[in-house]
């Protein structure tokens, strides 16, 4: 009996063994797939998320993708990444040209974001000189001013008024162009380059073409030596005429100095254009500040060179008047400025923006149609359009004149 007790639990024993065995060997399978499977999905995840990255990356012009500074105000470099000129097709400009240009679509970038207000470029909105105040303060207001908005000191105290909303315009057509279809820049960035080891000036050595140094001033600039400037090898100017109020009334304004400079400028043999900083909400208010550009002009008695330029310009800090206006409003403002202007005095009439206007603020027709003063304080031009005139710098040292100017440089074909 004992013996086969004995044997008897010696056989469950091994009935016992033989069952475990293959038991152990199913769960080490299974744990085996187990581990396969959270590794794959493991893989999975990282290459989904890598996937991602790059049609994230893809979405982004290189020049965001290379942290390209970007100019928003009269050549102003910030640390935002530079808006892509191709990334707008006909179709994107037709659902934008309605929306304001600080709200809806185009406000996914909003201005006083995108602008760092401490910036000295601010000041090309207002001429460009100032530092550390409102940039439209400074080209509306002339380009001198330290610390305040110069436009807010010369609108009749209109600078603390509410925005208006903008007019619609009845009639007004789509642009029928998309960007792409706008006149390139023609020039070569390899050909740009300083005049000379010390000279802050830009040039563009090309011997098919003629580049010619200039500058632009408004009454902050105070007493010039014209000859002194003519003398130093500059050419040309721009002067402000005057300028619209950015508050709700949105007063006029002469330049005070206007007629002062531009008769001292012919006497010294510069070639003379004016421009006029616009807070149109409007085309009865173009026509208007057409009109009384053209009046200026006219009582200076000076026929101009160049073309009377339409500086419409988005203020940043306050709610500007024309802040808020469409782009098809802007392009259509433009083209009555136009009409206006040639009708008074028969005068050339220009565009001055930069790269961020050109992308935003301005349609495809209007850009294709003008001719460009284009601000980018870059050592070459980088918008992709035509221009005719590069206001490149705005710390220039000029003789004749106090203070930082800016720098322009007219590039012209030889005949």
């Amino acid at each position: 009996m004992v013996k086969r007790v004995r044997n008897r639990k010696r056989n469950r024993f091994q009935f016992d063994r033989e069952w475990l065995e293959p038991l152990y060997i199913v769960l080490l399978t299974v744990f085996g797939i187990a581990s396969l499977f959270r590794g794959c999905s493991a893989r999975s995840a990282e290459v989904s998320g890598i996937a991602a990255e790059e049609r994230i990356e893809a979405s982004v012009s290189p020049g965001e993708a290379a942290g390209t500074a970007v100019l928003y105000t009269d050549g102003q470099n910030t640390d935002t990444p530079r808006p892509n000129p191709d990334a707008s097709s006909e179709d994107d400009e037709e659902d934008d040209e309605d929306e304001p240009l600080l709200n809806g679509a185009v406000a996914d970038m909003p201005w006083e974001e995108l602008v760092d207000e401490s910036s000295s470029e601010k000041n090309k909105a207002d001429g460009g000189t100032s530092s550390g105040s409102s940039s439209v303060g400074n080209k509306a207001d002339g380009g001198t001013s330290s610390g305040s908005s110069s436009v807010e000191s010369r609108s009749t105290g209109n600078s603390a008024a509410e925005s208006v909303p903008a007019e619609k315009s009845s009639g007004k057509k789509k642009s029928k162009k998309s960007k792409k279809d706008v006149r390139k820049n023609i020039f070569d960035p390899a050909k740009f380059g300083y005049v000379s080891d010390t000279s802050p000036n830009i040039t563009y050595f090309d011997d098919d073409f003629e580049a010619l140094q200039g500058i632009d001033v408004s009454e902050h600039q105070g007493v010039i030596d014209w000859q002194a400037v003519a003398d130093a090898g500059y050419k040309f100017v721009f002067v402000r005429v005057g300028f619209r109020g950015y508050g709700e009334e949105g007063t006029l304004n002469e330049d005070s100095l206007a007629i002062n400079y531009m008769k001292g400028a012919e006497k010294a043999g510069l070639q003379v254009g004016a421009y006029f900083f616009s807070q149109a909400i409007s085309e009865a208010e173009a026509v208007e500040e057409a009109e009384f550009a053209a009046e200026i002009i006219k009582r200076s008695g000076v026929t101009l060179d160049l073309p009377l330029v339409y500086d419409p310009e988005i203020v940043q800090g306050v709610e500007g008047r024309a802040n808020k206006i469409t782009r098809r409003q802007v392009s259509a403002n433009m083209n009555a400025f136009a009409e206006a202007a040639q009708k008074a005095i028969n005068c050339k009439v220009a565009l001055y923006a930069n790269l961020y206007w050109e992308q935003y603020l301005f349609d495809a027709d209007t850009l294709d149609k003008y001719e460009i003063w284009y601000a980018d304080y870059q050592s070459v031009p980088e918008s992709p359009y035509h221009f005719t005139w590069w206001q490149y710098s705005e710390h220039g040292t000029v003789p004749g004149i106090k203070g930082d100017m800016d720098l322009n440089l007219w590039i012209r074909r030889m005949d």
